[in-house]
């Protein structure tokens, strides 16, 4: 519990960070100084300037609101849209059951990198467009789950019991099977931080000159032997920060299970 206890506390350290980085950072993060092209890190440039002389911390930390944020907020939607979707489908079963789960399968029959190179070609190049076209897809893992569970859950004997004392669909949801989810969630998290990186590397992402950890890591790619730290940095942030929410999930998890 006291493990859980410091990683939440991490966890909300970093999300206020990400939130208070406009009055943390020493510098802005869109300024150029030419005479601090690829500079060294010093007692000036804590993390150094990158190929405009931009200065790499006060990127980092504007990356950072930009980069959770974004996480953050397509995990909140394919989440619901998921577990709503589940829940109808397992609840309900039938014709509902049958027809989401079809429409699961006809979006998964995808590649997810094709799917979301057609969507966003479509919709036009921006990191909301790319949000939805990974949500379009991945909120089908949370049907699929959520509706797992509901299936097994109706099976048990204290189902019966709480719907015989007058309990709904949603309270059985939210007491017996969200637990579980918040715990997928919390996995995901890196995940969906790793592929929206990607997509930003990619160029599909969030578009130059704003900060953000994969669009840093994408412009900084032909510096790698003369100028590594514009690459380390952000690729260690992104690193760190997966493994936090990899490793809070699995404690969650843990912590869940031994109960």
């Amino acid at each position: 519990m006291k493990k859980l206890y410091i990683l939440i506390s991490i966890s909300i350290f970093l999300i206020l960070l990400s939130i208070v980085a406009p009055y943390l950072a020493p510098n802005d993060p869109l300024e150029i100084d030419f005479s601090r092209i690829l500079a060294p890190p010093d007692e000036i440039y804590w993390l150094g300037g990158d190929h405009l002389g931009r200065y790499i911390f006060s990127r980092l930390l504007h990356g950072a609101r930009a980069t959770l944020a974004t996480a953050f907020l397509m995990i909140a939607g394919m989440s619901i849209l998921g577990i709503i979707m589940g829940a109808v489908a397992g609840f309900r079963g039938g014709a509902s059951d049958t027809l989401i789960m079809r429409i699961g399968d006809m979006l998964l029959a995808f590649p997810e990198i094709v799917f979301v190179i057609v969507v966003v070609g479509m919709l036009g190049v921006g990191i909301f467009n790319t949000i939805i076209a990974l949500s379009l897809i991945w909120w089908v893992k949370y049907s699929r789950i959520t509706r797992v569970l509901v299936k097994k859950e109706l099976s048990n004997n204290y189902i019966h019991a709480a719907r015989m004392s007058g309990a709904s669909d949603t309270r059985i949801l939210i007491r017996y099977i969200m637990p579980v989810l918040i715990v997928q969630v919390c996995l995901n998290i890196g995940t969906i931080i790793i592929a929206l990186a990607g997509f930003s590397f990619l160029g599909l992402g969030v578009q130059p000159p704003a900060p953000e950890w994969g669009n840093m890591l994408s412009e900084s790619r032909i510096y790698i032997q003369t100028a590594p730290h514009l690459m380390i940095y952000p690729g260690l942030a992104i690193f760190l920060v997966v493994v936090l929410f990899n490793y809070f999930g699995e404690t969650l998890r843990d912590m869940l299970t031994a109960k």
